[in-house]
């Protein structure tokens, strides 16, 4: 009738079985993705973790202010910060005084605050009430001058971040 269908695969010469002997069996395939999933464990812990972890602290730190910030211009009602060695709160000042969150954002590296004194500014005579936290933010843009450092706990000194403020001009940061 017609000519005959062949196979397209045909065995090699010497090849008793009718199937194709190319590629990859399913345990080598398995050991390969093993071998390259330990290979990548181990260039991962061998990246230096200090670094980030004062990026990691300062960007935290930097949207915390950000958004403190335009939500006491927006609102019209002061906001804070309170640094403390552990971590970063939340605060909003209310008719009975500065309420202070609870939940703790915290740092992964060493902070160090410091509120400078520049004159004697409206932030700093809100910042003198009882419980009042450490930076600032009034509904006028001001806020508490100060510098803070962020430091990773296992790095060199050329890791170290820096954030100040004088009040007036936002925040401003190094970006290392």
């Amino acid at each position: 009738m017609g000519p005959e269908l062949e196979p397209v695969c045909k065995a090699g010469p010497g090849a008793e079985s009718g199937y194709h002997t190319a590629g990859f069996t399913l345990i080598e395939l398995l050991i390969s993705v093993a071998v390259l999933a330990v290979l990548a464990v181990g260039a991962t812990l061998a990246l230096p973790g200090g670094a980030p972890r004062a990026g990691n602290d300062l960007a935290l730190f930097r949207s915390q202010f950000t958004a403190a910030r335009q939500l006491a211009i927006t609102g019209q009602q002061a906001r804070g910060l309170k640094i403390t060695p552990e971590g970063l709160q939340l605060a909003i000042s209310s008719d009975s005084g500065w309420q202070i969150s609870e939940r703790v954002l915290p740092w992964r590296g060493r902070v160090a605050f410091v509120a400078r004194s520049v004159g004697q500014s409206a932030a700093q005579n809100t910042r003198t009430q009882a419980g009042a936290p450490d930076i600032l933010l009034l509904a006028d843009g001001q806020s508490t001058p100060f510098d803070i450092t962020f430091t990773p706990v296992f790095a060199q000194r050329s890791a170290t971040r820096r954030c100040q403020s004088d009040g007036w001009t936002g925040l401003q940061c190094d970006e290392g």
